[in-house]
């Protein structure tokens, strides 16, 4: 592997994984292509930090939608419970008159 690409990595602290994908990608390139990923490695790799910025605050935002409508249904469903137990309750004394 090419040793500045290796200190590119080192530096950014491109994980095992990451460092995996990227050299599938990068191994196909021709050689000019190489040297310009070399180059423009530290844009890359904030391109690649605000991605993963905007993938952690969607899934933020997904995630807490997802547990408001879990509460919201929850809270229904004992609406319904307590409605229905009131129901059985009154029709039984309604039955004993």
């Amino acid at each position: 592997m090419n040793s500045r690409l290796e200190k590119l990595f080192h530096t950014y602290e491109v994980s095992e994984k990451d460092r995996h994908d990227f050299l599938q990608i990068y191994d196909l390139l021709p050689g000019y292509k190489k040297t310009r990923v070399v180059d423009n490695f530290p844009k890359i790799m904030l391109s690649i930090e605000n991605l993963r910025e905007e993938l952690y605050i969607e899934h933020e935002i997904l995630f807490w939608n997802t547990l408001e409508r879990i509460e919201e249904k929850l809270k229904e469903i004992r609406k319904n419970l307590s409605n229905d137990t009131t129901n059985v309750q009154t029709s039984g004394m309604q039955s004993m008159v």
